[in-house]
């Protein structure tokens, strides 16, 4: 074999070597490509995604700035007290002096604990047990929706007397579940 012909062997064999690669990494460069591309538009798709939800929160952050002086006006009509131990107590001494005040006696009252979140508010609940007649419990609940202090009824279970004394034929046992709404203090989780 003369140097002429070697050249062409060499050719030859670089040329079969390319094609072989070639044949073999174009498919994988195209896969590559095609993944390539799809990451880019998930990540154009979540930018998409991103930038709404900012824009969303701007808008929630521009109705709580307009909702906030609301609920400061509403104030004198909430609950005293920053705290739900102090909202707890405040709410239990103004559902007592309601009830008392129709003529109802208290038989009972125990903190419900409801301290749900609401556009910066939070609320207080109460059980109160109390005897009195049907006429009496309308009057309670008129009392309730009168209170200068937003006081909600929010159940009211009512249990007929045994009847062992005939003058306190028409006493009924009741129970009430009271909520009220209190603001608290800054920075309280």
């Amino acid at each position: 074999m003369n140097a002429r012909e070697r050249l062409v062997l060499r050719i030859g064999a670089v040329a079969i070597c390319m094609g072989w690669a070639l044949l073999r990494g174009l498919p994988a460069l195209a896969r590559s490509e095609r993944q390539l591309r799809d990451r880019v538009a998930e990540k154009a798709a979540y930018r998409a995604r991103s930038s709404d939800d900012i824009s969303a929160l701007d808008s929630l952050a521009v109705a709580a700035t307009r909702v906030q002086p609301k609920v400061k006006a509403m104030a004198p009509r909430l609950l005293s007290g920053t705290t739900a131990s102090a909202a707890s107590a405040d709410i239990s001494a103004r559902a007592r002096s309601l009830v008392e005040s129709q003529g109802a006696r208290v038989e009972g009252m125990e903190n419900a604990g409801d301290t749900a979140v609401s556009v910066g508010l939070r609320r207080s609940g109460l059980r109160v047990e109390l005897t009195t007649d049907i006429a009496g419990l309308f009057e309670v609940l008129r009392a309730f929706e009168r209170s200068p202090t937003v006081l909600t009824v929010s159940s009211v279970r009512i249990v007929a007397s045994d009847g062992a004394i005939a003058s306190d034929a028409e006493s009924l046992r009741i129970e009430l579940g009271v909520v009220g709404l209190y603001l608290p203090a800054k920075g309280t989780p």
